[in-house]
């Protein structure tokens, strides 16, 4: 057992094991050693703690991502290249995510200061551009190395940050209520760098009853604590895999005692973990997802929050393509906030299937705005679905 004089460890730096004082436990082996800690041991005149490990170096934290274009000047863009700017924006918020999960899983403490500066500039710039956030794509093919499995996790947690901004707007939250639960919503996964190397990747799908064993979800919590991140983000993450019905972990709380940011983060990451693919599992469509999250409305998810993401995402999310009921097919383009139940589409012409050659110059199909027309969807389609139908609406013309 090694002895460590308090005044001469380093603020935040964290130990390979135990740290104990007179024999009972202080801090857990890779938790940070705080300057909270130390000065609480000071004031105590508490000169040494004993582990049998050794302190670990601190490492650097990535930088908070710049800021982008001014607003004015974006403006000026083209829609295209407006949604350009804002998939720019989301990777790169992507590359600081893998930086934080690089230090949690070399065991260091995260800057909660930093993290919490880095949502407000998200939120901030979300708030000012929330349709074309809607059109920003996860890069992820599920393949199951661990480089990749942390990329999954990476992009789980950017996606939900952004719903989380989308969804809060909604709720009418205040911006330090809404910077919450985007950091909340930023590193709720922290605790999954903790387990073990299989469980990580997700190779093995998890029964219910090892969940608890698991306890990512009180690590996460227990990870953010320690970095002395404010309560409302502690208890988002804490709770969000706690369902209305009590079924949820790790404490199965029922939806009385679900906070209102466990509830939101439960929903947000429900719907974002069922359109990502797995190693141990396929994805399914956002469509898919969508009414999955309604069905357990009441049951597991709270139906207020439901009913706001269906409102924000609408049933056939931004780039679902859907059979529509004058047998043309389209791709959903647009949110529609009149009736979140028929978004606006844009219907696929012959032109649009098979190239546009001298003699098939069409011009742009009208989008079909539901409340402007008598079409509607009839049903969501594959990609295979949509091809085959197209060209067998284009062979009846």
């Amino acid at each position: 057992m090694n002895s460590y004089d308090v005044r001469t460890v380093s603020g935040n730096s964290c130990f390979s094991s135990d740290v104990t004082l007179d024999s009972f436990l202080l801090l857990p082996a890779k938790l940070p050693f705080t300057d909270r800690l130390k000065a609480f041991l000071y004031n105590w005149e508490v000169k040494a703690v004993f582990s049998a490990g050794v302190p670990l170096s601190t490492t650097a934290q990535p930088a908070v991502p710049a800021s982008v274009l001014d607003q004015e000047e974006l403006k000026t863009k083209s829609g295209a290249e407006q949604i350009k700017i804002c998939q720019s924006v989301y990777d790169n918020y992507c590359a600081y995510l893998s930086g934080l999960f690089t230090v949690t899983r070399e065991y260091h403490p995260l800057d909660s200061k930093a993290i919490v500066k880095a949502a407000e500039k998200l939120c901030d710039f979300i708030i000012q551009n929330r349709r074309l956030f809607l059109h920003v794509k996860m890069l992820y093919d599920g393949s199951g190395t661990l480089e990749e499995t942390h990329k999954m996790l990476v992009y789980h947690c950017m996606h939900s940050a952004v719903l989380a901004v989308l969804v809060g707007l909604e709720f009418a939250l205040t911006r330090q209520h809404l910077v919450d639960l985007t950091v909340a919503a930023m590193v709720h996964e922290a605790g999954m760098f903790y387990l073990s190397n299989d469980t990580y990747k997700g190779e093995k799908k998890l029964p219910v009853e090892h969940r608890e064993s698991i306890k990512h979800v009180s690590m996460s919590a227990k990870i953010l604590a320690s970095a002395q991140f404010s309560p409302p983000i502690v208890t988002a993450v804490l709770e969000h895999q706690e369902r209305e019905n009590g079924s949820g972990y790790p404490k199965q709380l029922t939806g009385e005692y679900i906070s209102s940011f466990g509830k939101i983060l439960g929903v947000i990451c429900s719907y974002e973990a069922l359109c990502t693919p797995r190693p141990s599992r396929l994805s399914i469509s956002p469509h898919r997802a969508m009414v999955e999250i309604l069905t357990g409305a009441n049951r597991l998810y709270d139906p207020k929050v439901a009913n706001v993401l269906l409102r924000v995402l609408s049933l056939y999310p931004i780039g679902t393509y859907v059979l529509l009921s004058d047998g043309r097919c389209g791709q959903v383009v647009e949110v529609n906030p009149r009736d979140p139940r028929n978004p606006i589409v844009s219907p696929v012409e012959p032109a649009g299937i098979f190239g546009a050659g001298p003699d098939r110059q069409k011009s742009a199909a009208k989008l079909i705005v539901p409340h402007e027309t008598t079409v509607k969807i009839v049903r969501e389609l594959s990609k295979e679905e949509f091809r085959r139908e197209s060209k067998n609406f284009a062979k009846n013309l």
